[in-house]
């Protein structure tokens, strides 16, 4: 079974920020950027607990600094930092060891190099595998090298050097159980390096050992790369329904209890709360109640979503890893509070799935059926719509790793089955694909699946159609629909959304960016697509912020003089965005009517 990616592992940076770490001002952990004023957070000089409590605080919206390796899994600080040495005396002196391993952070690590990192110090050939010779000391270390999947590493390179001197004592090379060993070694402080082929060359260094220690390690190799570095405004990718229901191990809709804090970090407190179960949808518990451990949520540090003591939700539940009780499956996504009509909807969906789940082999139907279902409520939109659109850019992306598209059918393809995840991130977000095959069962490895999207029917396409056209008014939810549809290269797509934009003309909103670019894509024509563009190049963000701001504090003044003086910088921004809008809708219109004359031209 892979390994499955944390909610760390999902986020995605979809515009990377031009500064610089090094130009920031502040810490190792966080640091100001005055390019755009905020706090940048540098999740990878973190532990992973304290990393999950700070996405779980700012619900996902906050600027960080990441490191990924090859798979796409996000580095923490306990991959960076050394591996505990655990002496099997038990002694003071191991125990202060560990102590200090831990507390040093930085100056005690296992240092991953890169491909192209220098050998290092090498060892006289006549010492190899003889391991350090005798200097009057008894202690010992000893260990084990695995791969990042936790399988041992045979044959692998182990040089211990003195790091006072820098002479390389002895090398010698892990045994088929990938364990290594060095004895009677003197007091001192030393370095292991250890090389494997198709693996970065990996260094533990600050290795203290003192007269009678036996320590032992156990070192996971990375894979041969470069880490990937990246920082920005980020998001979280979530998690649709199906994913969310196959990977949870107890899905439930419960009532918040009383909560206590049992852990902080500099950021969060993690909170104990009890769970009344009221109805179980997946899983099984032999109580009414259940414990369930989690990161506070926003700056009061509530329970994820904003729940408070006495509310019911649906929970999507999975094991604490190394505990009792259990853990929100996803801090952003795995709670959801629902009105009693759509947890209705909600219910009768999982209940469906569980059906096609418990089939030893589900048919691929039954599941575009099912997606096709959720697509047309209201409810469950975004959770059948999203679907059929990753599954479509994942057939896009085999075929073009392939070789099977041309370069142009490959870009038309590639803008066709692009898909909105986030409600503030507009068409740049793409699903990791390690995500994809996190479980065994057929139901559950997306990655492997066919394009569900092709494989519609034509009466599905048309309840498909139908479920847009008869929304009266566009929201965020359903941005993967009207992508969906244009798949379908629906004639009455473009005049629907130019309708729409027609009502927002006095103030258009964030999802008019998100629908501008729809059209132009669906236009394909370069001067549409250029307005399009320069919509979003022009438009402050952070001026819309403010005015969303403004609007809903508008009740908390009556003084009419202070909102003469507020409104002409509100009002600024407000007539750009529309006057941008309605050069596009102008522009859109004459292109239809004359498919041939330029955007700019006159008739």
């Amino acid at each position: 079974m892979s390994k499955k990616l944390t909610i760390l592992d999902r986020i995605s940076i979809p515009s990377p920020c031009p500064a610089t770490w090094d130009s920031m001002t502040g810490s190792r952990r966080q640091r100001f950027c005055r390019q755009c004023n905020k706090t940048v957070y540098n999740l990878s000089a973190m532990t992973r607990d304290e990393a999950e409590a700070l996405v779980a605080r700012f619900a996902g919206r906050l600027c960080a600094r990441i490191e990924r390796d090859a798979g796409g899994v996000t580095i923490t600080e306990e991959v960076s930092a050394a591996p505990q040495l655990i002496s099997r005396r038990a002694s003071p002196v191991a125990a202060a060891l560990v102590s200090a391993m831990i507390g040093l952070g930085g100056n005690v690590m296992a240092t991953t190099l890169g491909t192209n990192a220098p050998a290092g110090v090498q060892a006289p050939l006549d010492r190899q595998d003889r391991g350090p010779q005798s200097q009057g000391g008894t202690a010992t270390l000893s260990g084990v090298v695995k791969d990042p999947a936790g399988a041992v590493i045979p044959n692998a390179k182990v040089t211990l050097v003195n790091q006072a001197t820098g002479t390389a004592l002895g090398v010698t090379t892990s045994n088929d159980e990938g364990a290594y060993s060095f004895t009677a070694l003197a007091e001192g402080t030393y370095t292991v390096k250890i090389e494997a082929e198709g693996f970065a060359i990996t260094q533990m260094e600050g290795v203290q050992v003192s007269p009678g220690q036996n320590l032992s390690t156990e070192l996971q190799l990375a894979a041969k790369t470069e880490l990937v570095t990246v920082g920005g405004a980020m998001v979280v990718v979530p998690q649709p329904l199906r994913a969310l229901y196959n990977e949870s191990e107890l899905i439930i809709v419960g009532r918040v209890g009383r909560s206590k804090t049992v852990k902080t970090t500099e950021t969060n407190e993690m909170q104990k709360t009890t769970l009344e179960v009221a109805s179980l949808v997946k899983g099984s518990s032999r109580r009414g109640r259940i414990t369930v451990y989690n990161w506070g949520w926003g700056e009061d540090k509530q329970f994820p979503g904003g729940l408070k003591t006495g509310d019911t939700a649906l929970f999507f539940l999975k094991k604490r890893d190394g505990g009792d009780g259990f853990e929100i499956n996803d801090y952003s996504y795995g709670v959801k509070k629902l009105a009693p009509a759509d947890l209705s909807v909600y219910l009768k969906r999982l209940e469906e799935l569980k059906a096609i789940s418990q089939s030893q082999s589900p048919e691929m139907s039954a599941i575009v059926e099912w997606l096709v279902r959720c697509a047309e409520q209201r409810a469950t939109r975004w959770e059948g719509a999203v679907e059929l659109l990753r599954s479509a850019e994942r057939d896009a992306d085999r075929d073009a790793d392939e070789g099977e598209a041309a370069p142009g059918d490959q870009a038309e393809a590639t803008a066709d089955q692009a898909s909105v995840i986030d409600k503030e991130v507009i068409d740049k977000l793409k699903l990791p694909d390690q995500q994809a095959a996190a479980s065994d069962s057929a139901c559950s490895k997306p990655g492997d699946e066919p394009d569900f999207a092709a494989m519609l029917s034509d009466e599905q396409k048309g309840r498909l159609q139908a479920a847009l056209y008869n929304v009266g008014e566009i929201t965020a939810d359903d941005i993967e629909l009207v992508r969906l549809v244009r798949l379908f290269k629906d004639e009455r797509l473009v005049p629907f959304l130019l309708e729409q934009l027609r009502r927002e003309l006095a103030g258009p909103p964030r999802l008019a960016e998100g629908l501008m670019s729809i059209i132009a894509e669906t236009m394909n024509d370069d001067d549409i697509k250029s307005l399009a563009e320069a919509y979003g190049q022009e438009v402050s963000y952070a001026d819309l912020d403010a005015e969303e701001n403004a609007d809903s504090q508008e009740a908390e003044t009556t003084d009419s003089d202070a909102a003469d003086d507020q409104e002409p910088d509100a009002m600024t921004a407000r007539q750009q965005r529309s006057k941008l809008l309605q050069q596009f809708i102008a522009a859109v219109e004459k292109k239809r009517a004359n498919p041939h004359i330029a955007a700019g031209e006159e008739k």
